[in-house]
């Protein structure tokens, strides 16, 4: 090939189609500021940023659109997202939600018996995370006690307008069982096995609730046993101390009597 006809090919015009002007103008930004400025909308952001939530028109916008409708349709709304954010595990934005679904008053029982329902599910499985991941275990504890407490609280609502509630009753149960309330966990999971005797859950959960009922009844006993030593040995040191004192008092009046 020779140089002319390279150069009559360098001449020859592009078969890259041109990019339209709002892609080309963004070709032109730096890869880190595209990035950035991704971040800031509502579908690709990874965090909110409190200083820039009030400046970000589209999430303004998403937040209006989740209270657009009836109540019905808004807690219906809620709960589906609350729904989502449990099967990503996002449990707390998860507790969020159904928590605005319950605060829309849809005036319908069963969505807000399924509402609370859930949230007692959420309690659940942050319970178990209070326990397992807070370092300081006494705070761990509270936090565990706290959300197993409202457990407790949303199932109850349930089996108030709804007594046979399975479900209720399944994770009552379960939140007893946490809390080392034996006898509570076995009388609700017992009731939920009535209502349902194939539920498997259940049928596993009585199993675990009588072992560990040894178990604490084992560590109950042997609590009680050194306490009642500690009631003895307070009792025999002050029994003690007294004969000491009786005994000091004697010493000294004989000595003056034989002065």
């Amino acid at each position: 090939m020779t140089a002319n006809s390279g150069s009559e090919q360098g001449d020859l015009p592009s078969t890259t189609p041109a990019l339209p002007p709002g892609l080309a103008e963004l070709n032109s930004v730096p890869r880190a500021e595209f990035l950035k400025d991704m971040q800031r909308h509502p579908l690709f952001m990874q965090s909110l940023d409190p200083n820039d939530a009030a400046e970000n028109v589209e999430l303004e916008a998403l937040k209006a659109l989740a209270y657009e409708g009836t109540p019905l349709e808004i807690a219906q709304n809620f709960k589906e997202q609350g729904n989502e954010a449990y099967l990503e595990k996002r449990f707390r934005d998860a507790l969020e939600f159904y928590s605005k679904g319950l605060a829309a008053k849809s005036g319908d029982a069963t969505l807000d018996r399924l509402l609370l329902l859930n949230r007692a599910a959420v309690n659940l499985e942050l319970g178990n995370l209070s326990f397992s991941t807070v370092y300081l275990w006494a705070l761990g504890w509270q936090l565990m006690v706290e959300n197993y407490g409202n457990v407790l609280k949303d199932c109850g609502k349930v089996l108030i307008a709804d007594e046979g509630n399975v479900k209720a009753l399944y994770r009552s149960a379960k939140a007893c069982y946490a809390l080392d309330k034996m006898t509570e966990a076995e009388d609700a999971v017992s009731r939920a096995l009535k209502l349902d005797p194939k539920n498997s859950a259940a049928k596993t959960l009585l199993k675990d609730i009588q072992q560990k009922r040894n178990v604490v009844e084992s560590r109950n006993q042997q609590s009680q046993s050194r306490e009642a030593r500690k009631r003895d040995e307070d009792r025999a040191l002050k029994a003690a101390l007294q004969v000491f004192s009786l005994l000091k008092q004697a010493k000294r009046r004989l000595v003056k009597l034989e002065s």
